[in-house]
C-alpha cells in the first residue's frame, strides 16, 4: 500500500486536467485510485497531497480563463471557494461509503460550478418529486 500511495502522490499528472480532458474523465480517474485517494485525502491524510491538488486546481482555473483572474481579489475569492467545493465533494465521495458513481459525481460538480449549491439543490429535489 505505501508504495502505491507514494506513486499517486508523486505522480504531477494525477489531477490535470486540459481542453482534451472533461470532468467526468478526472472523476473516473480518481474512482480508478480510489484506494489510495481515500487515504491520502482522509482526516489522516496527506496534507501536502491535498495542498498540492489544490494549487493544480487554482492554476488550471487560471490557465482555463486567463491570467487577470489570478489576480482580481473577488474572482480569488470565488475561485478559492469553487475549488474547495469540489474538493470537499471530491473527498467525501472517496472517503466514505457513497452509492454514487464517477458520471453522478461528475454531473452534480458540473452542477454546482455551473449553477451553483441553491439552484443544483432545487433541480433536484424537483427530479426527486417528479
Amino acid at each position: 500500500m505505501i508504495d502505491a500511495i507514494e506513486k499517486v502522490r508523486a505522480a504531477s499528472h494525477v489531477f490535470t486536467v486540459n481542453k482534451a480532458n472533461n470532468l467526468e474523465q478526472l472523476v473516473t480517474l480518481c474512482d480508478e485510485q480510489r484506494f489510495v485517494l481515500s487515504r491520502l485525502l482522509s482526516d489522516h491524510g496527506e496534507g501536502h497531497f491535498e495542498r498540492r491538488v489544490t494549487q493544480v486546481a487554482n492554476q488550471a482555473f487560471i490557465d482555463e480563463y486567463g491570467p487577470a483572474y489570478g489576480t482580481n481579489p473577488e474572482i480569488q475569492l470565488l475561485r478559492v471557494g469553487a475549488t474547495a467545493s469540489s474538493l470537499q465533494m471530491l473527498k467525501y465521495w472517496l472517503t466514505t461509503d457513497s452509492p454514487l458513481t464517477a458520471s453522478q459525481v461528475a454531473h452534480a460538480l458540473i452542477a454546482i460550478q455551473t449553477a451553483g449549491p441553491v439552484k443544483a439543490l432545487a433541480s433536484f429535489q424537483k427530479f426527486q418529486n417528479d
